[in-house]
C-alpha cells in the first residue's frame, strides 16, 4: 500500500515531464532542475518504503528507540557527509544529494530489517516454549 500511495504520484511526475513540474514553478531551471533528480527520488521510494514497513512493525512491538537510533545514526553517519561529499565536494549538486538519500533510505531499511528479524526471532522463540 505504501508503495501505491508513494509511487503514484512519482510516476505522474516522472509521465509528465518537465510540462508537470512546470505546473510548481514558472522557473524553467527549477524544472529542469528537479527533472534531473526524478529517476534517483523514484530509486530511492522502495527502500524507504521496506523502511517505513520495518519501522512500523518495531513501533508496533512498542519499540520506538530502535527507529529513532536509526533514523539518527543514518543522518548522521551516511545523510550528512555523503550529501555534503557528493553533492559540493565533488560538485554533483542535488543529483548527488538524492544519491547520498537514496544510500540513506537503503541503510535504513537494511538496520531496521536486522532489529525487526531479530525480535520477530525472538518472539517465535518465546512462543514455542
Amino acid at each position: 500500500m505504501l508503495l501505491i500511495v508513494y509511487a503514484a504520484p512519482a510516476a505522474l511526475v516522472l509521465l509528465g515531464g518537465t510540462a508537470l513540474l512546470g505546473l510548481f514553478t514558472a522557473s524553467a531551471e527549477v524544472a529542469t532542475l528537479a527533472w534531473q533528480v526524478v529517476p534517483l527520488a523514484l530509486l530511492s521510494l522502495a527502500p524507504m518504503v521496506w523502511a517505513m514497513a520495518y519501522g512500523s512493525f518495531l513501533r508496533a512491538h512498542g519499540d520506538t528507540r530502535s527507529v529513532m537510533i536509526a533514523n539518527v545514526a543514518g543522518d548522521y553517519l551516511v545523510l550528512i557527509p555523503l550529501s555534503w561529499l557528493l553533492g559540493l565536494t565533488f560538485g554533483f549538486g542535488l543529483p548527488g544529494i538524492y544519491a547520498a538519500w537514496t544510500a540513506f533510505t537503503i541503510m535504513l531499511a537494511l538496520l531496521l530489517r536486522i532489529r525487526a528479524m531479530s525480535l520477530a526471532a525472538r518472539g517465535s522463540a518465546e512462543a514455542a516454549r
